[in-house]
Order: structure tokens, then C-alpha cells, then sequence
């Protein structure tokens, strides 16, 4: 299980987020706390991940394109995008994508894709709950869950570069 731990160090940190009202510009920036599990499986089985306590930084352009970092015993870097429900403005989905995921075969290469859904209020309050996979080529894939609330409008990102 030590390439589990790649997983973490594909996950960073440092920029700048607006606060963030519900349904309105920059609605999922800010820090929010939570955890995630993993079903993995590699060549000596099948096994699982759980990250513990986490934070997830999201950072947000208006309504649009998202930077997001996660911070659990490593750290990494999401971009990725929302897409608002017309019929709840509270609510959406959306996804992100680890930077450096890339269509290539190479040994040993990261690649992740989450989806999510998420409710925020006025108030600040929000939930975002996630399913996502991850490959590390020719060596372990893994299916993941998660759930994080928000716990504050500020936080501060490093996009991928």
C-alpha cells in the first residue's frame, strides 16, 4: 500500500478567495473540513484509505472555473468547474480534475476525477459530497467518497501551475 501515499502528494496550497453567498458569485469558496475514504486495489489486493480529518480550499472565479486544494497528510491541487441547478440556485454539481491527470499510459502516473454536489446558504453554511477515482497507471486504482461542510468564506489556494 506505499503508493497510497502518492495519492496525497498529488493533492497544495496558497492564493485567494471572495466570500461567498449562496447561488452567487464565488458560491462554493472557502475552507471547508471533512474526510474521505477510498476502496483501493493493487497487486497484492484489494484494500481501503481513509484520509481522516481534512480540508478542502476552494477558491472561485464568479460562477465559473474553480481552484480547489486538498490538505491530508499531503497535499494537492484541483481545477475544475460548477454547474449551478436552475431550479435550486442553492444547489449544483460539479467536477474537479487533480492537476497533472493526463490521458497518457506512462508507469506510475497520477491521474484523479472527482464529481460532487453541493448546498450552500446565505449564511455561509454548505455541504459537498463527492465520488471519485483514481489511477496511479500500471499500479493501483481506487473508487472514493467524501463529505465536507464549510467552516469559513476565506481560504487561500495555489492553482495548478
Amino acid at each position: 500500500m506505499r503508493s497510497v501515499w502518492i495519492v496525497f502528494l498529488a493533492l497544495g496550497v496558497v492564493l485567494g478567495a471572495p466570500p461567498a453567498l449562496a447561488g452567487g458569485a464565488g458560491v462554493l469558496a472557502g475552507a471547508w473540513e471533512g474526510s474521505f475514504s477510498c476502496k483501493t486495489e493493487n497487486d497484492d489486493g484489494k484494500g481501503k484509505l481513509e484520509s481522516g480529518p481534512s480540508t478542502l480550499l476552494i477558491s472561485q472565479s464568479g460562477s465559473g472555473p474553480l481552484v480547489a486544494n486538498l490538505v491530508a497528510k499531503g497535499s494537492g491541487a484541483y481545477s475544475g468547474t460548477i454547474v449551478p441547478s436552475a431550479v435550486k440556485p442553492d444547489e449544483g454539481t460539479g467536477a474537479l480534475i487533480a492537476c497533472g491527470t493526463s490521458d497518457s499510459t506512462a508507469t506510475s502516473l497520477y491521474n484523479e476525477i472527482v464529481t460532487f454536489h453541493y448546498k450552500v446558504g446565505d449564511a455561509g453554511f454548505g455541504t459537498r459530497k463527492s465520488t471519485g477515482v483514481f489511477v496511479i497507471n500500471a499500479v493501483q486504482t481506487a473508487v472514493c467518497k467524501g463529505l465536507w461542510r464549510r467552516v469559513s468564506l476565506l481560504a487561500k489556494t495555489a492553482p495548478c501551475s
